[in-house]
């Protein structure tokens, strides 16, 4: 028997029972072993960066969506034929701003090297009986940065000592938020034209204060929160609002009825961010034609069925049909991952967003442990990274001209070839 080695995320040991059970099935069926190494989250980017560099490991690894770029540049990841998508996608409907990671252009031409498996988006979770006692319109009391901040302040004044909980501690979390921070005003980390990061230009440095702004919202003596935390403050009913994810909805099951009965959300304020994780083979599998199957039997109507939301949110119109997607805090969900927007594809993103996570926890550990204004801990931490960001990116694109990459090309053309999956279904 054959056998594919996959690597996932670490989600708990509940959560890989229920995908184990379905790669029984997928065993049983086509007579290949799938051998799983579950990694957790925090060392997965320097897992894929060994494997990447030492041609070894696992056949088939689960990546996060901006991270597949690099991988590409690396000349790590197995390119897909016209065939191999229409053979693992079949008749989905992906969400446009899922595929778009997936994708590099080549000579003008744009190709296809990872499968989108599991989506991802932000969104306010908040206590609807809270607002209602402070008399606050919930239609408007998200519908901008500002209107949150005054949503907040009501909050404060009428007793909340804890209207926000944020991660505040090393967490991705804080550049997802962000981004919806810089993206309502037409900003960003990074100008695809110039291949430079805008950190300092004086729009994007103020929208990143205004964020770090919200620090007055997180309690009369707040401390450094977790992912975990943050959601934890909200779900015990101690904050009156969040910024979290889908697996917010998991735990709220637990929860008293008070939590339970007024758990609403809304759409995060200007552009919300949505991501996800994707598949790749890697192309020093030795099985490439078993791993294909597996992929096709990951993305399949019937194993979405079991394994969504377990793994993370449906990326297709057709997998958020009945339970639990039908319920109102889903369907929230279901518009943000439609309206959202995926970070940038373009190479050196995922080396960018690591340096903005790191930095982005020393900035609240020093708004937390000094007296200095929040303004100037923003602008010293954020002008720091840029210098030593500038070099960098200097280097790489200054000596490769965009499209002219040494990546051997592959036998097929996205636009195309999904173009053809879209008639194929009419």
């Amino acid at each position: 028997m054959k056998v594919i080695n996959l690597s996932i995320s670490d989600r708990g040991e509940q959560v890989f029972q229920v995908l184990r059970g379905q790669l029984d099935i997928f065993e049983q069926q086509e007579k290949i072993r799938v051998d799983v190494e579950c990694i957790p989250w925090p060392q997965s980017w320097s897992r894929l960066i060994e494997t990447a560099l030492y041609r070894n490991g696992p056949d088939v690894s689960e990546v996060g969506n901006s991270w597949v770029s690099d991988l590409i540049t690396m000349d790590a990841v197995q390119p897909f034929s016209s065939r191999d998508i229409h053979t693992v996608i079949g008749k989905k409907d992906i969400f446009p701003n899922l595929i778009e990671n997936a994708q590099k252009e080549i000579q003008n031409r744009n190709y296809f090297y990872s499968i989108p498996w599991s989506g991802d988006a932000r969104a306010i979770f908040y206590r609807r009986d809270l607002l209602e006692k402070a008399r606050i319109d919930e239609e408007n009391a998200f519908s901008s940065t500002d209107a949150l901040e005054t949503t907040l302040s009501v909050l404060k004044d009428n007793g909340i000592a804890m209207p926000l909980s944020l991660p505040t501690q090393y967490s991705h979390m804080t550049v997802q938020i962000l981004a919806s921070w810089l993206w309502e005003t037409g900003r960003d980390f990074f100008d695809p034209i110039t291949r430079r990061s805008t950190l300092t230009e004086p729009g994007t440095l103020e929208r990143i204060k205004k964020y770090f702004y919200l620090y007055r919202f997180l309690g009369t003596n707040p401390e450094l929160i977790s992912d975990n935390l943050a959601n934890e403050l909200f779900l015990l009913g101690q904050s009156a609002v969040t910024i979290s994810g889908p697996w917010a909805l998991h735990h709220v099951t637990y929860r008293a009825a008070e939590i339970k009965n007024n758990l609403a959300l809304a759409q995060v304020p200007g552009i919300p961010y949505v991501g996800g994780n994707h598949l790749v083979i890697w192309k020093h599998a030795r099985h490439k034609k078993e791993a294909l199957k597996l992929l096709r039997f990951l993305l399949n109507k019937k194993t979405a069925r079991s394994i969504y939301p377990d793994i993370g949110l449906p990326i297709s119109e057709q997998d958020w049909r009945g339970s639990p997607f039908d319920k109102p805090e889903y369907q929230r969900l279901y518009l943000t991952m439609k309206a959202g927007r995926a970070f940038s594809s373009e190479p050196l993103w995922a080396m960018l967003e690591k340096r903005l996570v790191d930095v982005l926890a020393t900035v609240w550990n020093d708004i937390h442990t000094t007296n200095r204004l929040i303004a100037d801990v923003v602008e010293s931490h954020i002008t720091a990274l840029e210098k030593r960001l500038e070099p960098v990116m200097n280097s790489y694109f200054d000596h490769q001209e965009f499209g002219q990459d040494k990546n051997p090309k592959p036998d097929h053309q996205w636009n195309e070839t999904h173009q053809k999956i879209r008639d194929y279904k009419k």
